[in-house]
């Protein structure tokens, strides 16, 4: 293989590789702002620590925070902690046009999920 071709097939793959992040970057952002929880409070969510939090702006809860996310290649992953008590468990989440889908599993097998609406 010539210099020239060889060049031209590397440049192709750092461009590939660079508008990959690129995209991933910009749909993990999407995450960010405020969402309806089923229990009609107003849930924000923030850039972190390199993570995105999910604090409670109304409700019983205010001002808790309620989770904290990594972004995955297919979701969101991270932790949910129960604002009344200790407990804290693994969860993923997923964005599908205005709803996000918040699964949390205190056992590996017994999940309970939520959909939220963006606002």
């Amino acid at each position: 293989m010539n210099i020239s071709k060889s060049l031209k097939i590397t440049k192709t793959i750092v461009l590939t590789i660079c508008f990959s992040i690129f995209a991933n970057f910009a749909n993990a952002n999407e995450i960010l702002g405020q969402w309806k929880t089923e229990d009609g409070d107003v849930a924000n969510i923030t850039e972190c620590e390199n993570s995105f939090c999910i604090e409670l702006e109304t409700g019983k809860f205010s001002g808790k925070m309620l989770a904290k996310f990594e972004v995955s290649e297919d979701a969101y992953k991270g932790i949910v902690y129960n604002p009344a008590g200790d407990n804290e468990f693994s969860s993923t989440a997923i964005i599908a046009n205005d709803t996000l889908e918040i699964k949390a599993c205190p056992v590996p097998f017994l999940c309970k999920t939520q959909k939220w609406q963006r606002m």
